[in-house]
Formats: structure tokens, sequence, C-alpha cells
């Protein structure tokens, strides 16, 4: 799991909201979410099953995405 190319800003925004907790009880994954979960960062739980209604999902940080993310944090506090 790794990415070749360096995540943008739109893409770091929205790592730090999964991290924050913003994607919970979802019935499925935004598009910007979607994109980290292909790329490792992000992983859905299961929160919700009930029958006869729709699968509810969380969406958080797997120990990849939160690895990055300590990274970037800590290349960002380098540059200032």
């Amino acid at each position: 799991m790794s990415f070749a190319m360096p995540l943008n800003d739109a893409e770091i925004r929205c790592l730090e909201k999964v991290a924050a907790g913003a994607y919970t009880n979802l019935l499925s994954a935004p598009d910007e979410v979607e994109s980290l979960i292909l790329r490792g960062l992000v992983q859905s739980a299961l929160i919700m099953a009930i029958p006869y209604t729709p699968n509810r999902y969380a969406y958080r940080l797997t120990a990849y995405g939160a690895k990055t993310l300590e990274t970037l944090h800590t290349q960002s506090k380098k540059q200032h």
C-alpha cells in the first residue's frame, strides 16, 4: 500500500476530517473518501446492520493512513 503521487491539499484536508471522525453513519463513501480508500489510507467499518434498512458505515484511517497523516504534519511543522 503506497501511493505514487503525493497527496494534494484537498486530500490532506479530507484525511484530517476522517481522522476527526467527520465521516460516520453514512450509507456510502463520498467521492473524496473513496479515493483515499483506494489508496489504502482509509477503511470503512459497518456500524449499523438492521434488517430491511440500508447499512451504515463509519470511515476511519488505516494504520497506513494514520502514519501518513503524522508524517505530513511533522513535515509541515519543520517547514514553518
